[in-house]
């Protein structure tokens, strides 16, 4: 019995969903139902009942969950009982901000954090890897920190799904919600930033801008509007601009 498996358990009992589970996980569907398959083969029993839309647990997954959450924190106890008595600082931190803050560089301020702190994230400043390279699969930058708007963003979520499509997770180093926030931030080498190719041209003076070759990312912009209603003469003057100058969605 391995600490993975009964960690994809939990995630799975939770999310009710081995899908939502695996992207959560930023692993494979079939790698999560594997691990699972192989814990219930070590306990004789099946765990899920994968017979309905939503997941639910059996009888021995209820009797086995509580005992999979306590053996999970028991463990992530330890780790951070060891680090206090080494007085090894470690873990992340939220730093809140309004966007006119210019008299306080903040990715200053978090590159002498960091250099003081380097557990604080895992950080690598060596990307000695992609220096001369114009194009990179996410295989190639699997152990380099990234710099990554927060979930719930277009961009997050298409750097998620395309590490969960390679059967990676990224290690999130910084997160921001500005993309010129993100530029400055790996100017400071503090890891990759993953921007827009048009935020990437924008702000990335100074920095080599390499494409994500392997798996390609996509992303649109809509423009939307309520399809019950015709909306203003305004509107529909501004949806008709927008028509004739980005053309029809293809």
């Amino acid at each position: 019995m391995e600490l993975r498996q009964l960690e994809y358990f939990v995630t799975v009992a939770d999310e009710r969903n081995f899908t939502r589970a695996a992207a959560r996980l930023h692993v494979t569907q079939p790698g999560v139902s594997a691990q699972i398959r192989q814990l219930e083969r070590e306990l004789g029993q099946e765990l899920l009942d994968r017979s309905g839309r939503v997941t639910r647990l059996t009888e021995a997954g209820e009797v086995v969950l509580p005992f999979a959450r306590t053996a999970l924190g028991a463990v992530a106890g330890a780790r951070l009982a060891v680090d206090e008595l080494s007085g090894l600082l470690r873990g992340h931190v939220a730093v809140g901000m309004v966007s006119q803050s210019a008299s306080l560089d903040i990715p200053d301020l978090l590159a002498g954090f960091h250099r003081r702190h380097p557990a604080i994230a895992a950080v690598s400043a060596d990307a000695a890897l992609c220096a001369g390279a114009d194009s990179v699969s996410l295989a190639e930058i699997a152990d380099q920190s990234l710099i990554c708007l927060p979930v719930g963003t277009g961009l997050r979520a298409c750097v998620d799904a395309a590490y969960a499509s390679a059967g990676l997770q990224p290690r999130i180093g910084f997160e921001a919600s500005d993309p010129r926030m993100l530029a400055r931030l790996a100017a400071r080498g503090l890891g990759l930033a993953f921007l827009t190719e048009p935020a990437a041209r924008a702000y990335g003076d100074g920095l080599h801008v390499i494409t994500i070759s392997d798996p390609p990312m996509r992303g649109r912009l809509a423009l939307a509007w309520r399809a019950d209603t015709p909306g203003s003469p305004v509107a529909r003057a501004l949806i008709a601009h927008a028509r004739a100058e980005f053309g029809e969605p293809g």
